[in-house]
């Protein structure tokens, strides 16, 4: 008979952590900050930058959402959760997840995004 085990009360990190294996949590894992946002615990597949919209597959890898995503949506953390704002000149440098990391991809909650580019309105993007 399998053991059930307790909620895990400690998480590595935070929410702008990125990880590479060994990974602190098992892939899948779930956890809430103290505003009741709600995260699992991802592996990336590509780069990631914050708030950017993913695709979340059923063996918890995020990828960037496209128009042929299926599956879970998510988040990247928003500036503001990573105590920064956009305006910081190394934010996109610094906050780059790699496809050879994991970390936390936000599933409920209020979050921040952007869609769109620099060659794109947000309505072409959405």
């Amino acid at each position: 008979m399998s053991t059930l085990q307790g909620y895990t009360q400690a998480f590595a990190g935070g929410v702008s952590e990125g990880w590479t294996t060994p990974y602190p949590h098992a892939v899948g894992t779930r956890a809430r900050d103290s505003a009741g946002n709600e995260y699992v615990f991802c592996e990336f597949e590509g780069p990631l930058a914050p708030e950017s919209i993913v695709s979340i597959s059923s063996a918890y890898v995020a990828q960037a959402l496209t128009t042929t995503s299926r599956g879970m949506v998510g988040t990247t953390p928003d500036y503001a959760k990573l105590g920064q704002d956009a305006n910081t000149p190394t934010m996109h440098a610094s906050y780059q997840w790699t496809s050879a990391m994991a970390g936390w991809i936000q599933i409920y909650g209020r979050a921040v995004v952007g869609i769109g580019g620099a060659d794109s309105s947000p309505s072409d993007a959405a």
